[in-house]
């Protein structure tokens, strides 16, 4: 029988309501985020809404940096503890080889989507024929950079000499690479 509950000691029922309504929240406060978004960037004339976006980006950044400062030190234990616990290598390249293949499957999907619905999310889309001058002018003075672009280079470069330095240049992928490699 369930009963009255004073907030204290909330019941498993209302712990499992409001987990299920966190998506939900989650996807309300970004459409409240980008409809503000939209507000400030279409006011941004007036020195109030152009010094609160400054207040914002760095807010933004601050809470960007910090969660990505946190990325690293979770993932490379969680992966070297997974792969040096695992029972068998057989297990560990099954994983990995479900793994790609989830990641293959999502691409796919995730591209055809986009190839299908781009066309129609761009078709409204004004672009300033200013801005558009002013972009290809800024890319022709560009230099492009130099030095191994090729696939070989890419390989290469997947396993860090360095990981601390990898760590350092937030060269996610050679970590993971170390970390299995390491485990």
């Amino acid at each position: 029988m369930e009963t009255e509950n004073d907030g204290a000691n909330p019941s498993p029922l209302n712990r499992e309501t409001r987990i299920k309504s966190s998506p939900v929240a989650v996807i309300a406060s970004l459409i409240v985020g980008l409809a503000a978004g939209m507000v400030l960037r279409n006011s941004q004339g007036s020195p109030t809404v152009a010094s609160f976006i400054n207040v914002c980006d760095v807010i933004g950044t601050m809470w960007v940096n910090a969660i990505r400062m946190t990325v690293i030190p979770l993932v490379i234990p969680l992966l070297i503890g997974a792969v040096a616990s695992s029972r068998s290598s057989r297990a560990v390249g099954r994983l990995g080889l479900y793994a790609g293949m989830l990641f293959l499957g999502s691409l796919t999907v995730f591209a055809v989507g986009t190839v299908l619905l781009a066309p129609i999310a761009f078709s409204g889309l004004h672009i300033d024929p200013q801005a558009t001058a002013a972009l290809r002018s800024a890319a022709s003075t560009t230099s492009l950079p130099t030095g191994d672009a090729s696939f070989g280079a890419w390989l290469k470069d997947l396993i860090p000499t360095n990981p601390i330095k990898a760590a350092a240049d937030g060269s996610l992928l050679s970590l993971v690479v170390f970390a299995l490699m390491f485990g």
